[in-house]
């Protein structure tokens, strides 16, 4: 059981495990943990080059680690802004259409007052982490992030376009998206593992065969669905946000999940007594045969 943190003041990384270790969960997951906006359209996840930034971001991890708890950074392959340096390196893994036209999307930069909001308007274009050389990049980066102590990642945006023109893929377009992420992410696991045996790959999203390459995969809350009948082992990411909704895991095989508590308040709320409540029945669901 993991406890959602806004990583952004990493000074802040062990008050949020204290809470979460007090709470009787296994750790933090922890989002926007990087020095520039998620929203910023600069998909890539290198420790910062900084060393005292670097030095500083192990140092809060280790102090989790020092409270007992684990820390699980959050990342996503969000749409690439044109106008930021880092886009020379990431142009050669854009989707394309059959024609070589790239897939975009529209982005905003992140705003610091309303009118750059309604003025910062821009088409990003779709990256496919399928792309062999952005695999190499990728898994290089989890590496990085194993070696500082990250206990694992959570994989907020992954997949490219369904259908993937971009010779760089080398592969068929129908293959380029799904098997090439699907590789990705075995190598970004294998690549955490080499410095960390227990390093995880947990993501929302819900697709074929992700299971053999993630630690946990999207599906949510379900009783007796037939996915969960089909997948008995099936090892599914919960998100709950709150605990009076306590009636959503019940019938929910718990035995193989993740669950990620998202408290609407804050994390602090999560020693308050309606989310105690909620944790324990986890737990008693967790440890129904073997818990995960």
């Amino acid at each position: 059981i993991l406890l959602e943190c806004d990583g952004r003041d990493w000074s802040r990384f062990p008050e949020q495990a204290k809470h979460a270790a007090d709470a009787g969960l296994d750790g933090i997951l922890v989002t926007d943990w990087r020095p520039i906006s998620d929203q910023a359209g600069e998909p890539l996840f290198a420790l910062p080059e900084d060393p005292a930034q670097r030095d500083a971001l192990r140092a809060a991890v280790e102090q989790c680690h020092t409270l007992g708890a684990k820390v699980v950074l959050s990342i996503g392959i969000e749409p690439a802004s044109q106008l930021r340096p880092a886009y020379e390196q990431l142009r050669d893994f854009v989707c394309e259409d059959r024609w070589g036209v790239l897939e975009t999307i529209a982005g905003w930069n992140p705003p610091a007052t309303h009118v750059q909001s309604l003025a910062g308007a821009e088409r990003r274009v779709v990256l496919n982490p399928g792309v062999p050389a952005y695999r190499a990049i990728l898994a290089e980066q989890m590496a990085a992030l194993a070696s500082i102590g990250a206990d694992g990642i959570h994989v907020a945006r992954f997949f490219g376009r369904t259908l993937d023109f971009n010779p760089k893929t080398q592969t068929t377009p129908d293959r380029a998206a799904w098997e090439g992420g699907l590789k990705t992410l075995a190598a970004m696991r294998e690549a955490g593992r080499r410095h960390n045996p227990g390093f995880v790959v947990l993501t929302d999203d819900s697709f074929d065969g992700l299971g053999a390459c993630v630690d946990a995969c999207g599906g949510g809350p379900m009783e007796h669905g037939p996915t969960e009948t089909a997948y008995p082992k099936w090892r599914k990411m919960i998100r709950l946000s709150d605990p009076a909704k306590v009636e959503a895991i019940d019938g929910t095989d718990l035995t193989c999940a993740t669950v990620v508590l998202a408290p609407k308040s804050g994390f602090e709320a999560v020693n308050e007594p309606e989310w105690q409540t909620l944790i324990q029945r986890l737990r008693a669901g967790m440890n129904t045969h073997s818990s995960s």
